[in-house]
């Protein structure tokens, strides 16, 4: 434990300066990102396409669903039976409500089965 000022002082001007402490290499200055990224992708494309696409595709799944509650909690307020999905197309409220409180439930079943231990 250090006690006096002084003490304090030698510590500080002892510690390792900035310009003695090894920089890590900046690699944007290495030159070999670009090999490097495709030596990680080498035979992965097909499965990096799938993930991509599959993203893709549960996002317009998860707006969809979005938009459908969204449109049924608007027709329930206004007394509405039936709403207006996308390009003209109505579908009644109680369909809507049946078919999003089913992908609920598929959904939470799922996920309460890839919780279970192997």
């Amino acid at each position: 434990m250090l006690r006096t000022v002084s003490e304090c002082e030698t510590r500080i001007v002892s510690a390792p300066q900035a310009a003695d402490v090894a920089q890590a290499p900046d690699p944007a200055s290495s030159g070999g990102s670009e090999g490097d990224i495709r030596q990680l992708l080498n035979g992965r494309g097909a499965a990096i396409s799938a993930l991509a696409l599959g993203s893709i595709v549960g996002g317009v799944l998860e707006a969809g669903f979005l938009i459908t509650v969204t449109r049924s909690a608007f027709a329930i307020t206004d007394g509405d039976k039936r709403f207006g999905l996308v390009a003209n197309i109505e579908v009644p409220v109680t369909l809507a409500i049946i078919v999003v409180v089913s992908v609920l439930l598929l959904g939470l079943g799922r996920w309460g089965r890839r919780s279970e231990p192997a």
